[in-house]
């Protein structure tokens, strides 16, 4: 898997995905974890909507030959952060629920379970240490 590296389809940057796998296909992989600071689950919230905006130009798209698929890895965000007003909560969840609404929409898979999150990771397990090789594949042109 290669971190923070572009997504291009057809020369066109796209977006600069968490994770990147080429093997069989290509796959980006964004997330929304709960971090120790606000900041970091808030960026990575706000950053959503235009990923989402982007799906249709990469799902079903071929790169190279290979089929693309697009998963994000959301936390539920149960519970707000220290000091962080029940109305601010609110307004964040909201965000998240919107942005993960307009993802799915777009053809993305989104993973919000630790069972979903497992399933996933062994798929990838099962094929990336036969078609990867070197390890750092991109999705680029």
């Amino acid at each position: 898997m290669r971190r923070h590296v572009h997504v291009f389809v057809d020369n066109q940057r796209l977006w600069m995905a968490y994770r990147q796998v080429v093997n069989g296909e290509a796959i980006a992989l964004d997330k929304v974890e709960v971090a120790s600071q606000i900041g970091q689950t808030s960026n990575e919230i706000e950053r959503l909507p235009r990923i989402g905006a982007m799906l249709p130009h990469f799902v079903d798209k071929k790169i190279d030959g290979k089929s693309t698929r697009y998963f994000l890895l959301a936390d539920e965000m149960s519970q707000p952060f220290t000091d962080q007003s029940p109305v601010e909560f609110q307004a964040m969840r909201d965000d998240l629920e919107n942005a993960v609404a307009l993802i799915q929409k777009n053809g993305g898979r989104i993973i919000r379970s630790a069972k979903d999150a497992e399933e996933f990771a062994c798929e990838l397990d099962q094929k990336l240490p036969n078609q990867v090789g070197d390890g750092y594949s991109v999705i680029a042109p």
